[in-house]
């Protein structure tokens, strides 16, 4: 799988988890492969299909190490940079991955790739036009021919200056690339764009900055720089007619949006997991693709999970990726996630979106943040409209929103966790998923939650149950009152949740045998009764800890009575069978996946 090069005219888009399953099919280690290598290559591809990046990384990192001049070394190496950079959140190990993939394997089909995405990330992720500049000239020395690579990579140059405040070097390299790469159209416009914005940015002058808008448009018609030319143009237009007061009202009144019949969002407190869940099914729902929170907790992996911090118990809601972005993409909807440092800046975002009918999800409120939706704002009245957890609609001022939204942060859920004046909204909907890829999502994240051995630093999947478990052996020495105070209190906490999330799962997996046959039917209704029995069970497992923590002491002594160590063994004895039971439902879904894929399904009007 060789992932799209950056886009240099617009932000890079993501590779969807459809994409990576797609591209296993390309795998070039066949049946009958005999080298270490391609086992590797084999066992990693597996690993990405399934949507376990970690795994998968560590198998394509020992490819390069340990056979570095095995064919399959630099597809290897390039696949790693590509999980470090949009799965893993590493960008440093990305940028090392492909100036090691650049110098190691000069003949490689990747290599003007990697080079492209140094000169890219090191102005995304580095702010550095020296390290860009650097690799400019190094892609301009490599593959002199190849006129569109070159002048993407000067393009991005050309970024790097304005991005750090050099605009007369960046407006120098623009001029450039229109001299030397005319043929180049759409980076050649994007480039007469950028001298235009800059100019905008220094002059005084609006007719002159018009004049340079209407070159573009001119001179490149059919290209996505005139369309922001034409706008850009526009606003310049009304910069200069907008002089008094009275047009600008008239302006902010015309930008008011309200938009009605947005769904609320439940109220769950002290479980901001499951409000965020709540808050994005009143997105879809308002997208026109209603759902259920079962689901959205199935698809997100929160049904599935297991985290063991006896510190932290709250810690057993969190998620293993930003749910936000997850779920809109296993929805098929795109979305915009913003970082604003400005409420100015985040106002024109919320009219932006509100003109187009999307409410933005926020994180709202002190001294403890929560999700709100913007659904309204009317400029002319400095005001917005939210929807709150548990209270509906309710109107606040400008200055209010400024001093509840500024600082607010999503709550540590994830990682790495949102920004700051982080806005989300979901766009348009590419395509409805189906019935049957949400059966393979749920059976993918069942999968994943067995086998992501931490989250946020706390033993989770195989490992938090082992956790646990050892937890409770701690408790079984009568002196032991400490320990066995402290497991009580986290699973006074911990279980309602855990109930919560299987009983979830049981009724989502429920409702799907309806449109499957054979072997896939009978796997999906089994895991639902397995999970409506570990209701039970762990509901009957928290009742037994607390009655046991409760239990009198001996009368002659400060330690548990030998009946309280009986007890205690029959705990750990029961806590061992629910872990048990919890792995293999897990194992049985994942492996339920090959019966989806290979069993007869029925879609809805099929």
């Amino acid at each position: 799988m060789r992932n799209q090069r950056p886009d240099t005219s617009d932000p890079l888009r993501r590779v969807s988890p459809v994409d990576l399953i797609v591209a296993v099919a390309v795998v070039v280690c066949v049946l009958g492969c005999t080298t270490r290598a391609q086992r590797l290559y084999r066992r990693a591809e597996a690993f990405l299909a399934q949507d376990q990046c970690q795994l998968a990384a560590v198998e394509y990192n020992r490819i390069v190490k340990d056979s570095p001049q095995d064919p399959l070394a630099d597809d290897a190496l390039y696949k790693l940079a590509y999980l470090y950079r949009e799965e893993l959140d590493n960008s440093t190990a990305a940028l090392q991955s492909y100036r090691y993939l650049a110098d190691n394997y000069p003949d490689s089909s990747f290599a003007d790739d990697a080079l492209l995405w140094i000169v890219y990330m090191g102005r995304r992720d580095l702010h550095s036009p020296d390290v860009v500049v650097s690799a400019c000239r190094e892609i301009d020395q490599r593959f002199a021919d190849d006129s569109r690579l070159r002048a993407q990579a000067w393009l991005e140059a050309a970024r790097a200056y304005r991005d750090a405040g050099q605009l007369q070097e960046a407006r120098r390299r623009c001029e450039a690339i229109i001299e030397d790469f005319g043929d180049e159209q759409a980076v050649a416009a994007a480039a007469s764009l950028m001298v235009a914005d800059i100019a905008r940015e220094q002059s005084t002058d609006p007719q002159m900055v018009v004049a340079l808008y209407e070159q573009v448009i001119k001179q490149y018609p059919q290209t996505r720089a005139a369309a922001k030319a034409r706008q850009a143009a526009g606003w310049v237009y009304y910069g200069v007619k907008a002089k008094s007061d009275e047009q600008r009202l008239a302006q902010q009144r015309r930008q008011a949006q309200v938009l009605e019949g947005v769904p609320p969002i439940d109220s769950y407190p002290n479980r901001p997991a499951i409000e965020l869940l709540s808050a994005m099914q009143s997105l879809l729902q308002q997208a026109g693709a209603p759902t259920s929170l079962d689901e959205l907790m199935v698809l997100s992996g929160l049904a599935f999970g297991f985290c063991c911090d006896l510190d932290h118990p709250e810690g057993i809601d969190r998620f293993y990726r930003n749910p936000l972005t997850l779920l809109a993409e296993e929805m098929g909807f795109g979305y915009n996630l913003w970082g604003f440092a400005e409420t100015s800046n985040a106002l024109a975002a919320v009219t932006k979106s509100l003109q187009s009918s999307r409410p933005l999800l926020i994180s709202y409120g002190k001294p403890q943040p929560r999700p709100a939706l913007i659904i309204g704002y009317k400029p002319a009245d400095k005001e917005l409209h939210l929807t709150l957890p548990g209270r509906g609609s309710v109107v606040v001022s400008e200055e209010a929103f400024a001093e509840q939204w500024k600082t607010a942060q999503f709550p540590r859920l994830w990682t790495p966790p949102p920004e700051t004046g982080c806005q989300f909204s979901l766009t348009t909907c590419r395509e409805q998923s189906s019935e049957t890829a949400r059966i393979k999502s749920a059976a993918l994240r069942a999968a994943l939650a067995l086998d992501q051995p931490k989250l946020m630093g706390a033993p989770a999947g195989r490992a938090g149950y082992e956790a646990f478990l050892s937890h409770i052996r701690n408790c079984l020495p009568s002196e032991a009152t400490a320990a066995r105070q402290q497991l009580s209190q986290w699973t006074g906490v911990v279980i309602p949740r855990i109930t919560f999330a299987r009983r979830a799962a049981a009724q989502y997996l429920s409702r799907f045998p309806a449109s499957l046959r054979g072997p896939a039917r009978l796997s999906l209704a089994a895991a639902s009764d397995s999970y409506n029995d570990l209701v039970q069970r762990w509901g009957q497992l928290g009742e037994e800890i607390e009655k046991a923590t409760e239990q009198p002491r001996s009368p002659v002594s400060s330690s548990a009575s030998p009946q309280q160590d009986e007890i205690w063994r029959q705990i750990l004895q029961e806590a061992e069978t629910i872990c048990n039971q919890e792995q293999q439902t897990l194992q049985d879904l994942a492996a339920a996946l090959r019966d989806i894929e290979t069993g007869i399904v029925t879609e809805p009007g099929g």
